[in-house]
C-alpha cells in the first residue's frame, strides 16, 4: 500500500518580500522554522535538511523548533500568530488540510493567516507489519484482516498514517482498530514489541526495522 504524502512549506506574510518598503535583503537574521511534530519523524527530518540547505545558500542561520500538541494545532497555531514578517516558518504535511475539516473550529484560519510558499517533498508510504504477523504477502495480510480485527498505530487523527490506514480499510473492505499515538517514533517500538499490529509510515521510518528484519513490509 503506497500513498504519496506531501510536505508543504508555509510561511506568514509573503507580501513582506514583495513589499517596497523593504529596506534590507531577507533574511537579515535568524529565521525559525516550527514542525508541530517530534523530532526525529520524517517531517522533523525534512524541516532539518531544508533548515541546513537555505542556511547555506541563503548565508543565514535557520532553526527548527519542534512545538507538539493538540493534532498539530499547537505548533500550527504559533506560526499563524507570529508577526507576518518572514521569519517564522511551518513544515506541515496534509493533516494541516484534514484539520480544517476535522474540526469545527481552530485557533486560526488556515487560508488567511497562513501562506503556502513551496513544495518541497513528495514520499511513498509503506504498511508494515509486527514481524510475528504470520502473512507475508498483502493478499494474505487482507485475508487475515476479513477474520481477525488487527490493531493499526496511527501517528495522531488526521495525518497522513490515520488517513492512509482509513483509505486502506476501506478498499480492503475490512475494519481495523486504530489506536493513535504522538508521532512516528513511539509506534516503532510498540510495533517490535508486538503490542500494535500494522503501522504505514515512509522509508525513512520504516526502511530501517524492515532491513534488520524487525518487521515486515507489505505491497
Amino acid at each position: 500500500m503506497r500513498r504519496i504524502a506531501a510536505v508543504v512549506l508555509s510561511l506568514l506574510g509573503l507580501f513582506a518580500f514583495a513589499a517596497p518598503s523593504l529596506a534590507q535583503p531577507y533574511p537579515n537574521r535568524t529565521v525559525t522554522i516550527i514542525v508541530p511534530y517530534p523530532a526525529g519523524g520524517p517531517v522533523d527530518q525534512l524541516a532539518r535538511l531544508t533548515a541546513t540547505t537555505l542556511s547555506t545558500k541563503l548565508k543565514q542561520n535557520f532553526i527548527v523548533e519542534n512545538i507538539t500538541g493538540g493534532g498539530t494545532i499547537i505548533g500550527t497555531n504559533c506560526v499563524a500568530h507570529a508577526a507576518p514578517d518572514g521569519y517564522t516558518l511551518l513544515v506541515h504535511n496534509l493533516q494541516i488540510s484534514a484539520n480544517a475539516t476535522l474540526y469545527k473550529k481552530l485557533p486560526y484560519d488556515t487560508e488567511k493567516d497562513l501562506t503556502p510558499v513551496m513544495f518541497i517533498n513528495r514520499n511513498p508510504l509503506v504498511m508494515v507489519g509486527r514481524k510475528t504477523l504470520k502473512p507475508n504477502s498483502l493478499k494474505d495480510l487482507v485475508a487475515l484482516m476479513k477474520k481477525e480485527r488487527l490493531k493499526a498505530a496511527i501517528p495522531g487523527f488526521g495525518s497522513t498514517g490515520h488517513l492512509a490506514t482509513t483509505l486502506f480499510a476501506e478498499e480492503a473492505k475490512v475494519t481495523l482498530d486504530e489506536i493513535p499515538y504522538r508521532g512516528g517514533t513511539p509506534v516503532m517500538t510498540d510495533l517490535m514489541g508486538d503490542h500494535v499490529d500494522l503501522f504505514i509510515g515512509t522509508p525513512q521510518q520504516v526502511g530501517p526495522f524492515v532491513a534488520a528484519g524487525k518487521m515486515k513490509a507489505y505491497e
